[in-house]
């Protein structure tokens, strides 16, 4: 394989010199704001930002419980949680990215899960376990954190198909996609570029502009969704471990 498909993005920048969709620091911003002093914009920014990691959530949740549909309802009511409390003030910037906190959250959150089925196993009314009281108490498991990583990966790369499929969508151009999807991260499709060029009444070299513009699109649209995710600093670092994982072995099997 070859992993030089997908370089460094350059996306056109806006008036202000910052790429197209691009949410500098003004996530973390946001999310150390107090519930009360938080715009209607601010609260649609980090709805938005929630979806992009509720797959990673759900997905990092479900070994733990082992039940599909209860990770849903946890990962819902965490989501919710986080949304309609201040706990994300207590979050320390310093102490890695979002996600790190993300990782020890979720586990606090059930842990208090746990705590509160016993207590209404043993009789008793549900106890809270302040997530506060216990932030310097439990380390990142490293293995929690190559979960984690993994479902973000899945996460990431299926936000930004999705974005891309709706694109297509848009100008009734979605069976081609599904010819053109293959040549994102490889050379070679499942068909060849001679055969997409006699199946869609092109010339080979019209096919050779539409991989190259599909994955200058996907690059940019990979570079808007990370850009909400992380510091304005990270993004690149982001993008190459990101593309890192989508091109390893272990998820070149699932594609």
């Amino acid at each position: 394989m070859n992993n030089s498909c997908l370089g460094a993005a350059s996306v056109p920048p806006t008036d202000s010199g910052k790429p197209s969709g691009y949410f500098p620091d003004t996530q973390w911003t946001t999310l150390l704001k107090p519930l009360a002093k938080r715009s209607a914009t601010e609260i649609e920014t980090l709805d938005r930002l929630f979806r992009i990691y509720r797959p990673a959530i759900v997905g990092f949740i479900r070994p733990r419980v082992r039940d599909p549909q209860l990770a849903e309802d946890l990962a819902h009511d965490y989501i919710h949680r986080l949304l309609k409390s201040d706990d994300l003030l207590r979050m320390d910037r310093s102490k890695g990215r979002f996600r790190s906190f993300l990782i020890v959250s979720i586990k606090h959150f059930l842990a208090n899960h746990y705590e509160a089925s016993a207590t209404l196993k043993r009789g008793g009314g549900v106890v809270h376990v302040p997530v506060e009281e216990h932030v310097d108490e439990i380390s990142e498991d490293p293995k929690d954190h190559d979960i984690f990583m993994q479902e973000w990966v899945n996460a990431i790369n299926s936000e930004v198909m999705e974005r891309l499929r709706g694109e297509w969508a848009a100008v009734g151009k979605s069976h081609e996609l599904e010819d053109y999807e293959p040549f994102i991260w490889e050379k070679k499709g499942t068909e060849s570029r001679a055969d997409l060029a006699r199946k869609h009444g092109l010339t080979a070299n019209a096919v050779n502009v539409r991989v190259s513009r599909l994955r200058d699109r996907f690059k940019a649209l990979l570079r808007e969704v990370v850009a909400q995710t992380v510091r304005e600093g990270e993004v690149d670092e982001e993008i190459r471990m990101l593309t890192a994982r989508i091109l390893s072995p272990e998820n070149e099997k699932r594609r």
